[in-house]
């Protein structure tokens, strides 16, 4: 930008400097997200010198760690060294490699919603549509009472998930 010349060695020394400054505050991510109740996990694609790679995600709303890796699977998950070691609730997109931690286990409403999307577009069954309809609802529902809903309400919820599902898979 300012059309100085900065030698490959002098990078190098900013990115050193730059990963040792930072390598404490890294550790308290770390550690603060295997101390969250509830964790988000995802990967998605990326390219790394023109490679494919992956982005390893964790995160809540107030801590997000990202972890670049070669691989998409569990060889990235034990070198990120944070869900083998992870007891609470992990929410994932119900991928076999997060399944096999010992761990309690949630799925992801965002990738429910896609699929049901293409089972709308592409399946045109109503109960996707109903099922699409309730979850969104439920989400705003538990927005509203702070996260967790009241037994009774949940009971109901309970009832209503389970009519749906019996729409999709009739006897």
């Amino acid at each position: 930008q300012f059309d100085l010349k900065i030698s490959q060695g002098t990078l190098c020394n900013f990115n050193r400097e730059a990963f040792e400054k930072l390598e404490d505050f890294e550790l308290n991510i770390i550690q603060g997200l295997k101390d969250e109740e509830v964790l988000n996990a995802d990967e998605t694609g990326i390219k790394i010198d023109a490679n494919l790679a992956w982005a390893h995600v964790l995160c809540t709303p107030r801590l997000t760690f990202i972890y670049p890796h070669e691989k998409r699977g569990k060889d990235a998950m034990v070198e990120m060294g944070i869900i083998p070691k992870y007891t609470g609730i992990l929410i994932h997109d119900h991928w076999k490699p997060y399944l096999g931690y010992d761990c309690k286990h949630g799925l992801c409403n965002a990738h429910h919603l896609r699929e049901l999307q293409w089972v709308i577009d592409f399946k045109s069954q109503k109960w996707a549509t109903s099922m699409k309809k309730f979850l969104n609802k439920l989400n705003d529902e538990v927005d509203e009472y702070g996260g967790v809903l009241p037994v009774e309400i949940q009971k109901r919820r309970i009832k209503r998930y389970q009519e749906i599902i019996k729409l999709a898979n009739p006897e």
